[in-house]
């Protein structure tokens, strides 16, 4: 089976891109009657119960929920990129919902943030439908100690806040007038967790954040049209039923 063999081509978890998953479940509905035994949807935040839980399921916190597909040759988990809406168990393959939660039609807000620079915009399919983008320098550490490194580092923290202040004015002219479904950062994780705190107004929207965190070395509106098949990817791997 072409899609087992590429999952388990590694033991942690396969990123697999919107094209990939759709034709996942095209090969699965393509199969003999019985080959696929269920389809079993998991809403986000809940814990699976009884003793059939595979310990690759336990004990981890599902943001998206999970869809379990159980057929003859093997399981197979996928976390979608956006929440599971329903929890329901059908027998044989069922996709018509996961169909749904792939769907291009919704917008994600989408910031971009590493110290030096920024991309904030809102994607929709495979357009960039409003964004902005700019530039703080703001230097590395200095180590030669003392009052000058002391001086340094009040610069240094000067320049992050400058930096902030500058993404944060470009949420509110770019994210917030428009209507979105999701909101997803990317770049540095330490450097957002000072930002958000720094940037309140974006707890508003805390409900619709996504918690993946979208890889980016430079940001720019390129970066942006790239970050698309990383917000629209899933995540997929085998387990034991």
């Amino acid at each position: 089976l072409r899609v087992l063999d590429f999952i388990r081509t590694g033991a942690e978890p396969r990123e697999l891109s919107l094209p990939a998953v759709l034709s996942m479940m095209e090969d699965l509905q393509s199969f003999s009657r019985g080959d696929v035994i269920s389809t079993e949807y998991v809403t986000p935040g809940q814990v699976l119960g009884g003793d059939r839980d595979p310990s690759p399921l336990d004990n981890q916190r599902w943001d998206t929920g999970l869809v379990l597909i159980n057929t003859v040759w093997g399981a197979i988990a996928l976390e979608p990129p956006f929440p599971v809406l329903h929890r329901f168990q059908a027998e044989g393959a069922s996709f018509g919902e996961l169909r749904q939660i792939l769907a291009h039609d919704r917008a994600v807000g989408v910031v971009l943030l590493r110290l030096g620079a920024f991309a904030v915009g809102v994607l929709k399919a495979d357009r960039v439908v409003a964004s902005k983008t700019g530039k703080r320098y703001v230097r590395g550490r200095h180590r030669a100690g003392g009052q000058s490194q002391r001086r340094f580092e009040r610069n240094r923290e000067k320049w992050i806040t400058e930096l902030f202040d500058k993404v944060c004015q470009a949420c509110r002219d770019i994210i917030e007038p428009q209507s979105f479904d999701h909101l997803i950062f990317g770049g540095d994780r330490h450097v957002l967790v000072k930002f958000r705190r720094q940037c309140p107004r974006l707890g508003r929207f805390e409900s619709r954040v996504l918690s993946r965190v979208v890889p980016v070395n430079r940001p720019d509106r390129d970066s942006l049209k790239r970050a698309n098949r990383h917000i629209w990817a899933s995540r997929v791997f085998l387990y034991k039923p």
